[in-house]
């Protein structure tokens, strides 16, 4: 009996120990929930300054600017120059701007021949009447009356140029635009419209045959190169060679006949727009050695 109960309590001791472990594990766990339930106080942060874009609001156009290169043509233009000659008192426009009135002539001349144009023509009217008067009496032959009639009709049409040719004094736009360029200054002396065509169309022709001169001799330069080439390599003669080489020297000269010829119709076509040429002529000033002291 006695060592039954002596193995029994012995028995005892792992059960035991394992209550012992399990009153552990439930003192932890209620440490824990009683932490977990435990309210804690928020912290209070400083406030952190955030970067923030800022736009400034204004028009459409400026926000979206482009640039490109580029070139302006006119749809429509017109080289306008006097009818007549004179000298130019007033020139009220510049480059760039608009302007009916482009330039106005002195115009007093142009009122005289006017003025005698009006009294050739009272005096020729006047004969006229007299003549036809006499007609009616048979006075006067038809002949002479008939010459009396065409002297007053030419006197009329006389008052009709002087007229035209003084209201070509002002110069006026064809269309609305703006000045491009002025080859003129005021108080110059042009020359009547028919004079600068003629000489703008010379300037244009000839550079016209300049352009093709140009391309003449580029070609002719190739086709020299093209014989030397031939001739080197055995393939052609030394006679097409110097056939060659005298059409470039013949182009050559051509052209260099033709730069000055437009350099020529320029000057011209400057003198017709009343504007001068003065060649330029350096000062030389001849400095004679002094008389030497002995």
């Amino acid at each position: 009996m006695r060592m039954r109960t002596h193995m029994a309590r012995s028995g005892d001791r792992p059960r035991s120990s394992m209550l012992r472990t399990c009153a552990l594990v439930i003192a932890g766990a209620a440490a824990l929930i009683a932490g977990g339930c435990r309210r804690e106080e928020p912290v209070a942060l400083a406030p952190v300054a955030r970067p923030v874009k800022i736009l400034t609001v204004g028009a459409e156009s400026s926000l979206d600017v482009r640039e490109y290169p580029g070139r302006v043509s006119a749809v429509r233009e017109a080289a306008v120059a006097f009818e007549v000659g004179g000298r130019i008192v007033e020139l009220p426009v510049i480059e760039g701007q608009r302007g009916t009135l482009l330039a106005k002539l002195d115009a007093r001349d142009f009122e005289a021949k006017l003025t005698a144009a009006k009294a050739d023509r009272d005096a020729a009217e006047a004969d006229y009447m007299r003549f036809k008067e006499l007609l009616d009496k048979d006075a006067v032959s038809r002949r002479d009356f008939e010459t009396r009639q065409r002297n007053f009709e030419v006197a009329k049409s006389r008052i009709d140029i002087a007229e035209k040719a003084l209201e070509d004094t002002v110069l006026r736009a064809p269309f609305s635009g703006r000045v491009a360029r002025k080859l003129v200054d005021e108080f110059q002396n042009v020359r009547a419209l028919e004079e600068v065509e003629n000489a703008l169309t010379a300037f244009r022709l000839e550079q016209r045959r300049r352009n093709s001169l140009r391309v003449a001799v580029a070609a002719t330069e190739q086709t020299v190169e093209l014989v030397d080439i031939q001739y080197r390599s055995g393939l052609t003669n030394f006679q097409n060679v110097l056939e060659a080489q005298r059409s470039l020297f013949v182009r050559q000269d051509q052209l260099a006949a033709s730069d000055g010829q437009v350099t020529r119709n320029l000057i011209a076509l400057y003198k017709a727009l009343g504007g001068g040429w003065d060649p330029a002529t350096p000062d030389v000033t001849d400095e004679s050695p002094g008389d030497g002291g002995h």
